[in-house]
C-alpha cells in the first residue's frame, strides 16, 4: 500500500516516513518546484519514490501523483498533508476525496479552528480557561488602550498563518506601554482582529490529536524544556507527558470543533497552576518526530484511519510512552548558546548532555537512517557561511 507524504521539506516529515516504511507501507515523499533545494527527508534510505510537483498546477499534479498510484497498485494511495497549504488544498477540493484514502478536517473546521478569536470564544463556553483579553474600543487611540493594558501582554494576530507569516513573527510580548505603543499598530493595520492577551507564565504543553467521528484514535502529549530563538521559537528539546486534565480539555475542544483529522492544542501552565489555552494549530506540528521516539504509532494509525481499518482508543489508553525526551541537536546547542549569552550556563550543560545521552532521541538523526542528520548539518553549515557568521 503506498502512502504519499507532502511537504517533505519539513524536517518533521522524517518520522512519519520512518514509522510507516518499517509497518510495511510504500512511502512517496513530494515537495514542489518552489522549493530552492531538494528536502531534507529526500535523503532518507526509508524513502521508496520522491516526486517534485509543479507549484504552478499543485493541485493537479497532486492529484495525477494519486492516479499514478492507483494505476500501479489498483487502489488509492493514502495522502497524508504535512503542511498548512496542502491541507487546506485538501480540504476544499472535492476531488481528492476519489483520488486518494485521506483523513483531514473540512474547511469550514480549519477556519474555525485557525482563528484564534473564535477559538478562545468556544473554549470560554466549554469552561476551558483562556488568557485575560484586552478589546479595543471603537476609536480608541492607541495610547488610551495602552494604558488598559496588563504588563506583561502578548501582541498577536488572530490568524498568523494565514496571512503568510512566519512563526517567530505572528506574536510579539510587550513589557510597558512604550512597547505596546511601538508594535501593536503595525498588527493592527495588517490584522483589524489582532488579539490582546495578558501574558501566561508557565511551561508551554502542546496536546495533540487524531480523532474521527468525536472519537480518539490516537494522541500524545508533550512538554516543552526548551525553544530557539528562546524568547519563543520552535521546540528544540521536548518531553512526553501524560496529565488528564490536559487531555480532557484538548479532546473536549476538539470534540466541540468537530475535528475529523489531527491537530495540537497548545496550552500554559503547570500541574500545579493548572492550564490555560493558548490556540489550536489543525494540522502536523513541529515536534511530531517525539511520536516516532515515543512509541506512539500516530502516522501508521492516522494512515489506518484514513483508510476506515482502524480502532478508537479507550479512555484508559496511553498510547506512547511517558518521560520520553526528544531534542534537534543543533538548534538545542543554538538555543543553549544564547542562554550562555544571557549568561545562564546550565543550558549548555543540558543540551551537550541530552546531545551525548543515547536515552534522548534525535529529532532528524538516527542510527538507522542518519543520511539526513548529515544532509541538514551541511545544509546549515553552508547558510551561515552564506551569512557570514
Amino acid at each position: 500500500m503506498t502512502v504519499i507524504i507532502t511537504d517533505a521539506k519539513y524536517r518533521m516529515t522524517l518520522a512519519a516516513i520512518r514509522e510507516l516504511s518499517k509497518e510495511g507501507f510504500f512511502v512517496a515523499a513530494t515537495t514542489d518546484d518552489g522549493e530552492p533545494a531538494l528536502p531534507l527527508a529526500f535523503s532518507s534510505n526509508c524513502v521508496g519514490a520522491r516526486h517534485v510537483l509543479e507549484s504552478a498546477r499543485y493541485a493537479e499534479s497532486l492529484l495525477e501523483l494519486c492516479e499514478h498510484y492507483r494505476r500501479r497498485d489498483g487502489d488509492r494511495p493514502i495522502l497524508l498533508p504535512f503542511g498548512a497549504r496542502t491541507t487546506a488544498l485538501i480540504a476544499s477540493d472535492a476531488r481528492f476525496r476519489d483520488a486518494a484514502w485521506t483523513h483531514v478536517p473540512d474547511q469550514a473546521t480549519l477556519e474555525l479552528l485557525g482563528d484564534k478569536s473564535r477559538v478562545l470564544s468556544l473554549a470560554a463556553e466549554l469552561g476551558i480557561p483562556v488568557p485575560e483579553q484586552i478589546v479595543c474600543r471603537d476609536g480608541e487611540t492607541v495610547e488610551s488602550l495602552a494604558a488598559r493594558v496588563p504588563y506583561p501582554a502578548v501582541i498577536k494576530y488572530r490568524n498568523g498563518e494565514a496571512l503568510g507569516i512566519k512563526a517567530a513573527g505572528r506574536y510579539r510580548i510587550v513589557k510597558n506601554s512604550a512597547q505596546f505603543q511601538k508594535y501593536y499598530p503595525a498588527f493592527a493595520a495588517r490584522d483589524p482582529g489582532t488579539l490582546i492577551q495578558r501574558y501566561i507564565e508557565g511551561d508551554g504543553y502542546g496536546v495533540s490529536v487524531l480523532m474521527k467521528g468525536g472519537e480518539v484514535y490516537s494522541y500524545i502529549c508533550h512538554r516543552r524544556l526548551r525553544e530557539y530563538p528562546i524568547g519563543g521559537g520552535p521546540s528544540t528539546l521536548a518531553r512526553t507527558v501524560y496529565d488528564k486534565t490536559l487531555h480532557a480539555q484538548a479532546v473536549r475542544l476538539l470534540r466541540a470543533a468537530g475535528l475529523e483529522g489531527v491537530a495540537m492544542v497548545e496550552f500554559k501552565g503547570s500541574p500545579e497552576t493548572g492550564y490555560t489555552l493558548m490556540e489550536v494549530n489543525p494540522r502536523i506540528w513541529g515536534t511530531f518526530p517525539l511520536t516516532y521516539a515515543a512509541g506512539c504509532r500516530f502516522a501508521t494509525a492516522w494512515a489506518e484511519t484514513a483508510l476506515g481499518i482502524a480502532e478508537p482508543l479507550d479512555e484508559l489508553t496511553i498510547p506512547y510512552e511517558v518521560s520520553k525526551r526528544m531534542q534537534f541537536s543543533v538548534s538545542d546547542l543554538m538555543a543553549a548558546l544564547s542562554w550562555l549569552k544571557a549568561g545562564h550556563i546550565g543550558p549548555l550543560f543540558s543540551a551537550v548532555g541530552c546531545f551525548f545521552n543515547p536515552r534522548v532521541s534525535g529529532g532528524i538523526f538516527t542510527w538507522d537512517d542518519p543520511k539526513p542528520a548529515f544532509v541538514y548539518l551541511r545544509a546549515i553549515l553552508h547558510r551561515r557561511k552564506e551569512q557570514g557568521i
